[in-house]
């Protein structure tokens, strides 16, 4: 009877070490990885609306992690950028070829010492970051409220909205790391329930740089398509507007194009606080109508609607166009004190068919962290990264993180967390893969 216990005891041991093992090893695919930490508050700020900790150490940050380092972090270079984590994650796009990031500014710096989460300055200034050379090329003032940004395909180009009275979005040439002067663009979307803030919340190219897509998450939940004519730089209505949900925000393409993915996070002005209450999301597939040959024009269609977690400010779709992930920061950034408080937040995982674009939930996964907003799959679209704004564990608190998991497939989808993790200055909010 010694024996056969001994012998379950060597096997769990055996498993346990083996499974400890498995979780070490980790092959992420990514030639860097590029995270934006806004450090200007700690997450509690959102509800309790005060900063009582700014000091001079707290300085925004993009940190730049090579591929081939990313087990040790050893070649990890963290470089000054300001940005604002007070609208969607959507403010610093990579250039296509990889070499540069550009940060927009929402708003500046907030003072040293005690303030208001209202006392932070608008910003107005782009920061071009040569990724090779890891070095600051730039910082141009465009436009009061710069938010949302994005690259176009070819490269050439960034779009970004803005809290322009001349119109939402500018359209700025970009040649080898150097901006050009914007152009603006008055695309006449409804004003905004929020008095002073960004009209066009979220904006995405279309993989072959032909159209534009945009969110209006802050005025009527609406997702809008705009056809590009490159020599007249100019952007035409393409097709229906689309209701995908409540406060429709953050949304990708698909890798094929067919699809855009939107998270609609369920806020607004019905909601307490407009965003404190807990509110379940959701995650909408719209087939995009790329050829408008129909009777009517052209025409997009929700085709698929899932439940997310709370708070689900981003998502992630996979390189091979097979999984959407939802990242749902939940109440994890309430206050310790307050009766909504969680130390967790959520990964939802999906099952995408490429071309229907129906989604299938296959699990929620809580994971230890507080107000997590970035979140990526790496090109092998077997592991996931993601930004963690803080944590609860007292030995790291005060310092943001980029967090490794494992997605494993089969007939019962897990999404795990790997031992690995890379800490990076508080308030990560945005992470980027660059292949």
């Amino acid at each position: 009877m010694k024996k056969i216990i001994l012998s379950v005891i060597t096997i769990t041991v055996l498993s346990l070490n083996i499974h400890a093992q498995n979780n070490n090893y980790m092959d992420f695919k990514a030639k860097k990885l590029v995270v934006l930490s806004d450090a200007d508050m700690p997450a509690s700020t959102y509800y309790t609306y005060q900063v009582d900790n700014k000091t001079k150490e707290y300085n925004d940050r993009l940190t730049i992690i090579d591929g081939d380092q990313i087990m040790s972090a050893s070649s990890a270079t963290s470089l000054p950028a300001s940005n604002s984590v007070k609208l969607w994650p959507n403010n610093v796009a990579i250039s296509p070829d990889g070499k540069y990031a550009v940060v927009a500014e929402l708003f500046g710096p907030a003072p040293l010492g005690k303030s208001s989460i209202f006392a932070t300055p608008p910003g107005e200034k782009l920061t071009v970051i040569d990724l090779d050379t890891k070095q600051v090329l730039a910082e141009k003032k465009v436009a009061l409220g710069v938010a949302a940004i994005d690259f176009h395909p070819s490269g050439k180009m960034i779009s970004v909205s803005a809290n322009n009275t001349d119109g939402e979005v500018l359209l700025i040439p970009f040649n080898e790391g150097e901006l050009g002067e914007p152009k603006t663009i008055d695309l006449d979307v409804p004003t905004t329930f929020l008095p002073g803030n960004i009209s066009v919340a979220h904006l995405t190219w279309h993989p072959s740089g032909n159209f534009l897509a945009i969110s209006t998450s802050l005025a009527d939940d609406a997702v809008r398509f705009y056809k590009y004519d490159d020599k007249k730089q100019e952007l035409t209505p393409w097709g229906n507007i689309v209701k995908p949900g409540k406060m429709a925000a953050i949304s990708y393409w698909t890798p094929n194009g067919k699809h855009l993915i939107v998270t609609n996070i369920g806020w607004g002005p019905d909601v307490k606080g407009i965003y404190v209450e807990s509110v379940t999301g959701t995650i909408s597939s719209i087939a995009f109508d790329e050829d408008g040959t129909g009777e009517n024009g052209p025409m997009h269609l929700v085709k698929s609607i899932v439940p997310a977690g709370v708070a689900n400010e981003n998502i992630a779709v996979s390189p091979n166009g097979n999984w959407v992930a939802s990242l749902n920061f939940e109440t994890s950034g309430y206050p310790e004190n307050s009766e909504a408080y969680s130390p967790f937040y959520s990964i939802s995982l999906y099952k995408l068919d490429n071309n229907s674009g129906m989604m299938t939930p296959k699990g929620q996964f809580f994971f230890e962290g507080v107000l997590p907003e970035g979140i990526t799959f790496d090109g092998s679209s077997k592991y996931l990264a993601v930004a963690v704004f803080q944590h609860h564990n007292p030995n790291k608190n005060d310092s943001g993180s980029l967090d490794f998991f494992r997605l494993i497939n089969g007939e019962k989808p897990k999404i795990v967390q790997t031992s690995h993790s890379i800490p990076v200055m508080r308030g990560a909010h945005i992470v980027k893969r660059i292949d």
